[in-house]
C-alpha cells in the first residue's frame, strides 16, 4: 500500500498527522463529539486532520457542523468506501466515539493494521481495548479528555508505535483471521444494506 499516493489523493500533506474514523455517520457514532475533540486538537496542531469514512443520515448535518467549526480545510469526508485497509495506511491514530457498540470491528481492523487506538470507554469498545496497552479510553462526553490523549499521542511517535505493535499482536491472539473476515463481510453487507435502502450489492 502507498501511503503517500493515498494522501496525496485525498489532499493530505505526506507530514500531516491524520486522525481516522471508519464509522456510519449515525447519531448512535457520537461524530459530534469527536468533532469537539479535534477541534481542540486542531488548534493546537495545526498539521492534523481527520479523515472521517463512512456514509448515513447524518451527513449534511456533520458537513454543516464542519462549516461552522471552521474545520474545512481540516477534515476529509470520503462517504462509503470498501478500501479499508488502504485508507488505515494513511492514519497515525484511530479514534472510535460511539454512545455503545455490539462489537467495535473498526477497532479490531485499525489494530490488526498496527494503529493506536482511542475510544469511548463504552461496552463494545473496552472489551477489545486493553487501556494503555494497544490504545486508551476516555469518558463519554469529555472531549478535553479526549483531546488531551490525542495531543499526548501526536506528540509521543514511540507511543503510537508500541501501542499499534501491542494492538496487532493482541488481534492475532484473540481474533482469528477468519473470524475477521465473516465479521467484516456482514458488516460490510448490512451497511452497504442500510445506504441502499434494503437492496443487495
Amino acid at each position: 500500500i502507498d501511503r503517500a499516493k493515498m494522501r496525496r489523493e485525498m489532499g493530505i500533506q505526506e507530514n500531516a498527522i491524520v486522525i481516522g474514523s471508519v464509522t456510519r455517520l449515525d447519531p448512535i457514532k457520537g461524530i459530534d463529539f469527536s468533532m469537539e475533540a479535534f477541534e481542540l486538537v486542531r488548534n493546537r496542531f495545526p498539521n492534523t486532520r481527520y479523515l472521517l469514512v463512512g456514509d448515513g443520515e447524518l451527513v449534511d448535518p456533520i458537513k454543516e457542523l464542519i462549516r461552522q467549526k471552521g474545520l474545512a480545510s481540516h477534515v476529509v469526508m470520503t462517504g462509503f468506501r470498501k478500501d479499508i485497509p488502504e485508507l488505515l495506511s494513511m492514519m497515525d491514530i484511530l479514534i472510535s466515539s460511539s454512545k455503545r457498540e455490539a462489537f467495535n470491528l473498526s477497532l479490531v481492523e485499525a489494530m490488526a493494521s498496527g494503529l493506536p487506538v482511542v475510544a469511548t470507554d463504552v461496552s463494545g469498545n473496552n472489551e477489545v481495548i486493553t487501556e494503555g496497552e494497544t490504545g486508551y479510553l476516555v469518558p463519554l462526553g469529555d472531549p478535553h479528555s479526549f483531546a488531551e490523549t490525542l495531543m499526548l499521542l501526536i506528540e509521543d511517535s514511540k507511543t503510537r508505535e508500541r501501542l499499534g505493535q501491542a494492538g496487532r499482536q493482541r488481534v492475532a491472539r484473540f481474533f482469528p483471521v477468519e473470524k475477521m473476515a465473516d465479521q467484516t463481510e456482514q458488516v460490510y453487507r448490512r451497511v452497504w444494506a442500510e445506504i441502499n435502502g434494503g437492496r443487495k450489492s
